[in-house]
């Protein structure tokens, strides 16, 4: 791990870039075991051919004998004699140590310094050009700056476009069923991807959005611009809810073509509410974190958010239970998402509200120092 950390530090400009891209590879490769066990499993599909099934039944032993989970667990379940120099030992020790020599050997390249061009030198640079924005201003600075513009708005869309295809293409070739793009399991699955992508995604910007003024210091020049505080840091969250648009669209899409996905499961209302906790906390607790902290603002706000969602959890479930059965017995229609409203707005009065407070009167403190 201390290697993956270091050749990410060597490699991006910022630490918050190497902690993400750090926690990514980590990720990625603790994901990768059931993922591709899964797939090595799939051998009766028509399309998966053998030898992919094959090559990912190796690659899964490979990932498995790696793994400090998978030798953790044969330690704790062995009841005699353990070697120390196990296939896991040997792979992480030869990994670590390619991965150090990478760092050394790119360590000059990266830090180079970067020759810095003046901007509109070249007619390309002078075609694109981003021209004056007199309305909302902040949300398009945002937009085009922090979250990628049209271009990789336009890359979202394309993407989230092409992993719908993927699971109607995955349910046509597993199911052999022409008459409908995604049956209920297929559209549940794809619609708890998107969110799970949009839970990232909103966790990224919220990660960069004010901590990237207070590195670079343009706290003082945004405090110029003739707006209150408040309608600032509104437009900066609009800024990421634009980009969002993708994602959200898309689960849109997935609802309305199959809406039996929200209806027939009980806990829906339940699941909603907690997803909804823990998006906002996280979400407002990486801003707040970020104006007190020069890195990981995200990972100590994801921590602080799992440890309090075990404690609101059954304040949920309770409060949520209670206003379902007040509404179904006083005729309310829809008494299920009652529950999920009411749910929300106390816990934006007595969780976000107190957040977002604090949020304005620490930004306005470093805008004045």
């Amino acid at each position: 791990v201390s290697s993956v950390a270091l050749f990410c530090s060597v490699r991006c400009q910022t630490s918050g870039r190497a902690a993400s891209l750090a926690s990514g590879i980590l990720l990625l490769f603790f994901l990768s075991g059931p993922l591709l066990s899964s797939v090595s499993g799939l051998s009766g599909v028509s399309w998966i051919t053998p030898e992919v099934s094959r090559l990912c039944s190796d690659l899964y032993q490979q990932q498995q004998s790696a793994s400090v989970i998978t030798r953790l667990l044969d330690i704790f379940r062995t009841t005699g004699g353990v070697s120390f120099f196990s296939a896991q030992f040997v792979s992480n020790i030869a990994a670590s140590v390619v991965l150090f020599l990478l760092s050394v050997a790119l360590f000059n390249r990266y830090s180079e310094p970067v020759e810095d061009t003046t901007h509109g030198t070249s007619v390309r640079v002078r075609r694109h050009t981003v021209g004056r924005c007199w309305s909302a201003p902040l949300v398009w600075k945002d937009f085009l700056f922090m979250t990628g513009g049209k271009p990789f708005f336009i890359v979202k869309l394309v993407a989230y476009a092409l992993l719908a295809c993927g699971f109607a293409w995955f349910n046509r070739h597993q199911h052999n069923w022409h008459g409908e793009w995604l049956n209920a399991e297929l559209t549940s699955t794809a619609l708890r991807t998107v969110i799970g992508f949009l839970t990232v995604e909103a966790l990224l910007y919220s990660s960069n959005s004010l901590f990237l003024e207070v590195r670079q210091q343009a706290i003082g020049p945004l405090r110029m611009v003739p707006i209150p505080t408040s309608v600032a840091l509104f437009q900066k969250a609009a800024a990421c809810f634009i980009a969002m648009l993708p994602g959200m669209m898309t689960a849109l899409a997935l609802i309305i073509y199959r809406p039996s996905v929200l209806w027939s499961d009980r806990g829906v209302a339940e699941q909603t509410i907690a997803w909804l906790f823990v998006v906002f906390v996280s979400t407002h607790l990486t801003v707040l974190l970020s104006l007190y902290v020069r890195w990981a603002a995200l990972p100590l706000a994801v921590l602080a958010t799992s440890i309090s969602f075990g404690c609101f959890v059954p304040l949920i479930m309770g409060m949520n239970a209670i206003t379902r059965s007040v509404a179904a017995v006083n005729g309310i229609p829809f008494h299920v998402w009652t529950g999920v409203a009411v749910n929300f707005v106390w816990l934006w009065l007595f969780v976000l509200l107190p957040i977002e407070i604090e949020i304005v009167r620490r930004w306005n403190t470093l805008s004045g120092e």
